[in-house]
């Protein structure tokens, strides 16, 4: 917060105490899964997500995404208290070997990709926007650090469904290639200054890639939630539908990969 605050990206950070911090208050009203997707918007969240990246860090770029990811995974329960949440997890989710497997299919693709590492925010989904009638601030950046742009962005679109347990329809929201290269035009002409058509494909293409890490990582989040947290949300269904959505993105994100190499 102290970072993106001196950046002017964010609210003024004014103490931080034992387990808490005061901040400033940052008017504005979350957006909508219809906002995130308007004309009006979706520039003004491509040019402050490209500024965010564009954020000067001192201290050495390494990414946190693979440590973070395995961590969770290896903190995923093996089984569960709730007998009824036991049976669900036990019938439909991979184990934890084998999220494992697919952790480390991705980290040989995209551990080496052309993506940049930059500060990211890595949850920037439709309630952590804020519109104030003209412009968008990102709040909520407990889990920001270093990682890849393509991911930070890849989150971002997988995160157009919106945060209703029972309302998660990625085949819908997720949005299109048409779309998708507008709002990356829209970032990649802030980030670099300017963009060809080549570079508006070549990020899309690992943006695909990504958008299986996103899905694995919070698969893994959302089960450690459902044993440990004692908010009422149904985050078994979230991470049996991020799970789904993970296996459907993968067949069609690796068909397309190796239709490139052929």
């Amino acid at each position: 917060m102290d970072l993106l605050s001196n950046s002017g990206l964010g609210s003024q950070l004014l103490g931080a105490f034992n387990n808490g911090l005061c901040y400033q208050f940052h008017p504005g009203q979350s957006i909508t899964r219809d906002m995130v997707a308007s004309n009006k918007i979706f520039p003004l969240i491509a040019r402050k997500m490209a500024k965010m990246h564009l954020i000067k860090i001192e201290h050495k770029k390494k990414d946190i995404l693979w440590e973070r990811m395995k961590r969770y995974i290896d903190m995923t329960p093996d089984s569960f208290q709730d007998p009824d949440k036991d049976f669900v997890f036990k019938r439909n989710f991979l184990s934890k070997q084998q999220m494992l497997c697919e952790f480390y299919m991705l980290k040989t693709i995209l551990e080496n990709c052309s993506s940049p590492l930059v500060f990211c925010h890595n949850d920037l989904n439709i309630p952590n926007i804020l519109f104030d009638g003209s412009d968008v601030a990102f709040i909520d950046v407990e889990y920001a650090g270093v990682s890849y742009a393509a991911f930070d962005v890849a989150n971002h679109f997988v995160e157009f469904t919106g945060c209703v347990a029972g309302d998660l329809d990625y085949v819908k929201f997720y949005p299109k290639k048409d779309f998708q290269n507008k709002w990356i035009q829209e970032y990649l002409e802030t980030f670099n200054g300017s963009c060809h058509q080549d570079d508006i494909e070549d990020f899309y293409v690992l943006v695909q890639k990504f958008t299986l890490c996103s899905h694995l990582f919070w698969t893994a989040w959302a089960l450690i939630q459902t044993e440990v947290s004692s908010i009422d949300y149904d985050f078994l269904n979230i991470a049996m539908q991020r799970l789904n959505e993970y296996k459907r993105m993968k067949k069609i994100v690796l068909k397309t990969s190796q239709i490139a190499k052929n």
